[in-house]
């Protein structure tokens, strides 16, 4: 007997991972002022999580060997796109607080929809502006 469907432990994962990076800011700020760097942190950060995902996946038989050109690429991608995200989400904050660049580093799942039903003509279900109008009451 399956308890919860895919969507619903889906749902749940997104739902951890939101209050998870709402921790993030309270701890990274905290961090930044016991004079740790950003660089500093991030790379730490990084380290440790590339070790819990290292875990997870050999429990789960995931093959994580790829050719060297996919893993420089991997890397490459990491370090210029989510890397330079979160550097600019901590120098953010030093100027306009935590709560403030978190409400505006996650307004980009907004834009991408609204490109992708600009570009590709993707329409966008019911859900979605029911998450963006609970999101507008949450922050106004």
């Amino acid at each position: 007997m399956k308890l919860l469907s895919k969507e619903q432990v889906g749902s749940l994962y997104a739902i951890s991972s939101g209050l998870c990076y709402g921790f993030l800011g309270y701890f990274g700020v905290q961090l930044l002022k016991s004079n740790l760097s950003i660089a500093n942190m991030l790379f730490w950060r990084f380290l440790v999580a590339a070790f819990f995902t290292f875990i997870i996946l050999m429990f789960k038989g995931k093959n994580i060997f790829q050719p060297l050109t996919e893993n420089l690429k991997i890397i490459f991608y990491g370090i210029a796109f989510y890397g330079t995200s979160s550097i600019t989400y901590f120098i953010g904050s030093n100027y306009i607080g935590t709560g403030l660049t978190m409400v505006v580093f996650f307004i980009y799942p907004a834009i991408v929809m609204l490109f992708n039903w600009i570009l590709y003509n993707e329409g966008i279900s019911k859900t979605y502006y029911l998450a963006f109008s609970m999101n507008s009451l949450l922050v106004s």
